[in-house]
């Protein structure tokens, strides 16, 4: 049998090398993972941002061809009904399967100076539904009457901020 002192050079790492390795991979982990988590979240916001916008110009397409927003009684919340089958906006399954209860949460279309001349919509993010946007154009939204808005819009605790598209 060899003696102690020889064995010890022999090829193969120490329990404490292992442990070392195994907390540094941990570490790293523990940062990372926040990461990726933030990035797709983010990723989600940018995505329904872009969406809401589209969903804004068929409201404005809509208008043009119609001269009137949809009523609230023509618009369904869940099939976006007239403008999907309007052709004004044709992926709204695959919007509303990214929204909470896969619908629109509230939409009015404010009789200011004639019928349907305005229109605002809240969605909520299915993945996030404290993550609320506007889409309006409109001057009459019950939080804001007499200040218009036209677009796309972050609902904070703050108050409306312009949601900007990233794509």
């Amino acid at each position: 049998m060899k003696p102690l002192a020889a064995r010890r050079g022999s090829a193969g790492y120490s329990m404490i090398e292992l442990l070392m390795v195994v907390a540094i991979i941990g570490l790293i982990a523990a940062i990372a993972v926040p990461l990726y988590t933030g990035a797709i979240d983010k990723s989600r916001r940018a995505t329904l941002v872009h969406d809401a916008g589209e969903l804004h110009r068929a409201f404005m397409r809509y208008n043009v061809d119609e001269g009137v927003f949809p009523s609230v009684s023509a618009f369904n919340l869940q099939t976006l009904t007239p403008l999907s089958n309007g052709g004004y906006f044709r992926h709204f399954e695959s919007f509303t399967a990214k929204l909470y209860n896969g619908e629109i949460q509230n939409y009015d279309s404010p009789n200011i100076g004639g019928a349907d001349t305005q229109f605002w919509a809240t969605i909520n993010s299915a993945s996030e539904p404290g993550f609320v946007l506007l889409v309006a154009h409109t001057n009459d939204l019950p939080i804001d009457r007499g200040e218009w808005y036209d677009g796309v819009y972050h609902i904070t605790a703050d108050g409306l901020v312009t949601a900007k598209e990233t794509r």
